[in-house]
C-alpha cells in the first residue's frame, strides 16, 4: 500500500482499569481542515484540503498508508457553510455517496474513476433524500429559482421535477421565483409510499406538500394555515403554517402510522378558534387530509385546572425540538400543553404521547432537551440518542439552580421514567459556539461524546464511574507533543472498524484530522472469522492466520504509546509468524492490511 503519512492520527495509549485515556496527533504539513466524515465502502471518507484552498474528497483505512485522495473538487474558502449540518449535502443511495460541494452535485462509488459531476452551477442544491428509486433533492439552475430536482444517477438524469413557485416569491441568486428556502429544512420524510415536504408556492405560503416522483402527482398536501396573514407571503421568508424560521428546528417523524410534525395553525378567527401567536402547534397525519390536524386528545379528569377545551402540545421561541420513539410511543421534547384560553400553562420538558392515552410530561423534571445535532447519523436532528435501551440528551440541570444556563448530560429510562445525569457541563448558553445539540457517536457498545465547554472528548458505557476523558485540550506529561493540545471546537465526528474520527484545532495551526483507536475494546469479535492470533499472550512468536488471503498486505504492531514497533511490507498467503522476543511487556495492537482488507486485534507480550 502507498506509505504516504498524510494523516493526523491519534492513538489511545493509555491501557488501566480506569480506562483514563490519554491521546496525541501525528501531524500533517499537507492537509487541513478535515470535516464531514462518512463511513462508507468500509472507509472513512472526508473533506479537507491542501495549502491553497484545494479541496479534495478523501479515503482512510486509518493506517498511515491508508489514507488519500479519491477526488480533487476544486478551490473553495470553505469545504460547507459554517451552519451546515453535512446530513444537509449528502446521501447514500444504490451504495453510492451522492453529494453537493460549492454547487456542484457529484455521486462516486468510492474510487476516483467511479466519482462523477452529475451537475455543475446548482445553486442552493441540498437536502438529498433516497426515494423511489432516485434522489431527491432541491436546487437552483440559472433559469429557475430554488426548486424540486430528482436525479437516476445520470448528468442527463438530473432534472427539475415540478417548478413549485413560478416567481412570486423572489430568490436572492436567480431573481427568479422559489419553491423552498434553501435556508430552512424543507423535511423530506418517507410516509405510506409517498415523499412529504414544505414547499411555498406563492398563494399559500410555506405549507405541507406531497410527491409520488411524478410532476403531476407533486401537489399541496393541505393549506394549514388558512387564513392569517397570506396576503403578505410575497417576502422571502413567507407565511403559511411553517411561516418562519422556527419550523427549521421541529423535525417530522412517523411513529405508529402517523407522520408528526409542528406547524402554526392560527386563524384569528377569535372565540371560535384559539392558538397562541407564533406558536408551533403539534400535528399529526395518516396520509389523509381528512386526519391530518393538531394532537386534541382528552385530558384525563383533574388532571388540569378549569375548562380545557384545548388540549395541544406547542412552543414558543424555545420551538418543539426533537421528536423521539420508543415502544410505538412519541416523546416529544421542549413542548408544553396548553389549556384554556388565558388561563396559563404548564412547564416546558418532555412529554409522552400515543395513539390511544392521554399526553403527559415525563418525570417531574423541568430539564427542555436538545437532542441529536444531526452529523453523525446516530440519531436524527433533535432526536435523542437511543443507547443501551435508555434516552440520551443534555439539558439545564435546574434541580440544584434555576438559574443555572449550563446544560448538562442526562439520560432517560423510558420504562422507569427516571432521570440520571451522567456529566458535568457539556456547553454553555453564554458560549456563543455552543448551539444547544449534543455531538455524539456510538461505537461498540460506548457512547462518545463532545464537551464543548471544555472542548474535551468522553467516553461512557452509561454510568458515572464509566464516564472517561478521550481527547483532552490540557498538556498531559507523558505525551510526546505537549504543545500541540485541542483548542478549536469539535465539528463533527466519524466512527469506523472501532475508531473515532473527529476534526479539531491544535494550538499551533488549522484544524486536523484525529484518529482514536481504543486499545481496550475488543475488536476479536470483528475478526474471529477471518483473522486469528496465537499464542496470547506471546513470549517470543507471534501466528496469524487469515480465512483468505492477502496480496501485497502490510502488518504494523503499534504500543499503547503510539509507536509503530514492528513494520513489515508486500506480504501475501494466509499464514505469518513473527518474532516479537524484543519487545518489551506490555499491550500491543497488530493490524494487518491490503488494498481490499483490513484486520486488527490487541495480544499481550508476556
Amino acid at each position: 500500500m502507498k506509505k504516504n503519512i498524510t494523516i493526523i492520527f491519534l492513538l489511545l495509549i493509555t491501557y488501566c482499569n480506569s480506562q483514563v485515556f490519554e491521546s496525541y496527533p501525528l501531524t500533517s504539513a499537507t492537509i487541513f481542515q478535515p470535516s464531514n466524515f462518512i463511513s462508507f465502502n468500509n472507509k472513512m471518507y472526508y473533506f479537507a484540503r491542501d495549502a491553497t484552498y484545494n479541496f479534495s474528497l478523501y479515503a482512510t483505512d486509518g493506517t498511515t498508508g491508508g489514507n488519500q485522495i479519491v477526488y480533487s473538487l476544486g478551490f473553495a474558502f470553505s469545504a460547507f457553510p459554517n451552519d451546515a449540518k453535512f446530513n444537509d449535502f449528502k446521501v447514500i443511495h444504490n451504495n453510492e455517496l451522492y453529494f453537493i460541494f460549492n454547487n456542484t452535485f457529484y455521486k462516486t462509488n468510492g474510487t476516483t474513476a467511479g466519482t462523477v459531476l452529475l451537475r455543475s452551477n446548482f445553486n442552493n442544491a441540498k437536502f438529498p433524500i433516497s426515494y423511489n428509486g432516485k434522489v431527491y433533492l432541491i436546487g437552483a439552475d440559472n433559469t429557475n429559482g430554488t426548486e424540486l430536482w430528482q436525479s437516476d444517477g445520470t448528468a442527463s438524469g438530473t432534472i427539475m421535477l415540478k417548478n413549485i413557485n413560478n416567481g412570486s416569491v423572489n430568490d436572492s441568486s436567480t431573481g427568479a421565483g422559489s419553491g423552498f428556502n434553501s435556508s430552512l429544512n424543507p423535511h423530506f420524510t418517507i410516509f405510506n409510499s409517498m415523499l412529504y415536504f414544505v414547499a411555498n408556492d406563492g398563494v399559500t405560503g410555506y405549507e405541507l406538500w406531497s410527491t409520488n416522483g411524478t410532476s403531476s402527482g407533486t401537489n399541496l398536501f393541505k393549506d394549514i394555515r388558512l387564513q392569517a396573514q397570506e396576503s403578505t407571503i410575497g417576502s422571502q421568508n413567507g407565511f403559511g403554517a411553517f411561516y418562519n424560521a422556527m419550523y427549521s428546528s421541529s423535525p417530522f417523524k412517523v411513529v405508529n402510522g402517523k407522520m408528526y410534525f409542528a406547524a402554526n395553525r392560527m386563524t384569528n378567527i377569535i372565540g371560535s378558534d384559539y392558538f397562541p401567536n407564533d406558536s408551533f402547534v403539534l400535528y399529526s397525519t395518516d396520509g389523509t387530509i381528512a386526519n391530518t390536524d393538531f394532537v386534541n386528545i382528552a385530558v384525563p379528569p383533574g388532571s388540569f385546572t378549569g375548562n380545557a377545551p384545548y388540549n395541544f402540545l406547542y412552543a414558543t421561541s424555545e420551538k418543539i425540538i426533537g421528536l423521539s420513539e420508543y415502544n410505538n410511543e412519541l416523546y416529544v421534547s421542549n413542548a408544553r400543553p396548553a389549556r384554556h384560553p388565558y388561563v396559563g400553562i404548564t412547564d416546558p420538558g418532555i412529554y409522552k404521547i400515543n395513539n390511544t392515552n392521554p399526553f403527559y410530561r415525563v418525570g417531574n423534571l423541568f430539564i427542555p432537551n436538545f437532542g441529536s445535532n444531526g452529523v453523525t447519523n446516530d440519531a436524527p436532528h433533535g432526536a435523542m440518542y437511543w443507547f443501551n435501551n435508555e434516552f440520551y440528551f443534555i439539558g439545564r440541570n435546574t434541580t440544584t439552580s434555576p438559574t443555572d444556563n449550563n446544560y448538562y448530560l442526562f439520560k432517560l429510562n423510558p420504562q422507569t421514567e427516571t432521570f440520571t445525569l451522567l456529566s458535568t457541563v457539556v456547553g454553555a448558553s453564554t458560549n456563543p459556539s455552543f448551539n444547544g445539540y449534543l455531538l455524539a457517536k456510538i461505537i461498540d457498545n460506548q457512547f462518545y461524546y463532545y464537551k464543548d465547554a471544555t472542548k474535551d472528548v468522553f467516553v461512557t458505557d452509561g454510568t458515572v464511574s464509566g464516564i472517561n476523558q478521550v481527547a483532552r485540550n490540557s498538556t498531559a506529561t507523558q505525551i510526546t507533543l505537549a504543545d500541540q493540545n485541542i483548542t478549536s471546537d469539535v465539528f463533527s465526528l466519524g466512527a469506523i472498524d472501532n475508531s473515532l474520527y473527529f476534526n479539531a484545532g491544535i494550538s499551533f495551526g488549522q484544524n486536523a484530522l484525529y484518529r482514536i483507536f481504543n486499545a481496550n475494546l475488543n475488536n476479536d469479535s470483528f475478526n474471529k472469522a477471518s483473522f486469528s492470533i496465537f499464542p496470547n499472550p506471546a513470549l517470543f512468536n507471534v501466528n496469524l492466520k487469515l480465512s483468505k488471503a492477502i496480496e501485497n498486505g502490510d502488518l504494523m504492531i503499534i504500543s499503547i504509546t503510539g509507536q509503530v514497533v514492528l513494520e513489515k511490507n508486500n506480504l501475501d498467503g494466509t499464514d505469518f509468524n513473527f518474532d516479537v522476543s524484543n519487545l518489551s511487556k506490555g499491550i500491543y495492537i497488530i493490524k494487518l492490511s491490503d488494498e481490499v482488507s483490513s484486520f486488527s486485534s490487541k495480544f499481550i507480550k508476556k
